[in-house]
């Protein structure tokens, strides 16, 4: 918005343009004052400028300068979009590359597809233990980007990614219990029921996961793209 100084600014340019002074000048001359304020001097220089015709040079100035005004505040504007776009651009490649190698990891604790195990029961119990130690790693490292990029991404994005990770944990969890200490569950029958009803659920938690890491892929993309159509 232009304030008073700037319009005296642009009088006073448009008065020199026209080499006004002098006019204003010799006006207060012929009528024996002194300008002892702006407001004098405003008055005269406005009425010189109307005698002359160039009003709408005076107009042409406010409105270039408006307009230069208005290209800046753009400018600016475009260029904080594109850095806050970019940012949150790098935050969400980063967390879905996070979240992919934790759902691989996550898988391999209840695959529902064929799997090849060792037949020797201690290589068994060493992959298992290898399985589940990797994919407990990549679910905490999901969990802790997730914790401190919150900031940076749409809260819809973030809950779809948090919705996922917490299946995960499920996972990791249910192997821990069910899996690596299956020992305790031999010779009680009802804990043995119970051990391949886990089990069973966590398979279909499986497939679950890898839908739901579908159906947020399609909706990042679609994101991005709306990003990037407004950044053009």
């Amino acid at each position: 918005m232009m304030g008073w100084i700037d319009f005296c600014k642009i009088v006073a340019a448009a008065i020199v343009g026209i080499n006004g002074l002098d006019v204003i000048m010799r006006q207060f001359g012929q009528n024996g004052k002194s300008m002892t304020s702006s407001q004098d001097f405003l008055s005269i220089a406005i009425s010189v400028i109307v005698s002359s015709g160039i009003v709408g040079v005076v107009l042409n100035i406010i409105f270039n300068k408006k307009l230069e005004d208005y290209k800046s505040r753009l400018e600016k504007k475009i260029y904080v979009s594109k850095a806050r776009f970019d940012l949150e651009f790098c935050t969400l490649k980063e967390i879905s590359v996070a979240l992919f190698i934790a759902i691989e990891s996550c898988y391999w604790l209840f695959p529902d597809r064929i799997d090849s195990l060792p037949q020797d029961e201690i290589e068994k119990r060493d992959l298992y233990k290898a399985r589940y130690d990797t994919a407990q790693e990549n679910t905490y490292t999901l969990q802790r980007l997730l914790g401190s990029r919150s900031p940076f991404i749409p809260e819809k994005l973030f809950n779809d990614f948090a919705d996922i990770k917490k299946l995960l944990s499920i996972q990791v969890n249910m192997f821990k219990h069910y899996v690596l200490k299956e020992n305790r569950y031999e010779f009680e029958p009802e804990l043995v029921l119970n051990k391949k009803r886990q089990e069973g659920e966590s398979l279909l938690r499986t497939d679950e996961i890898r839908k739901e890491h579908d159906r947020v892929i399609c909706k990042l993309r679609e994101h991005i793209y709306k990003k990037e159509e407004e950044n053009l």
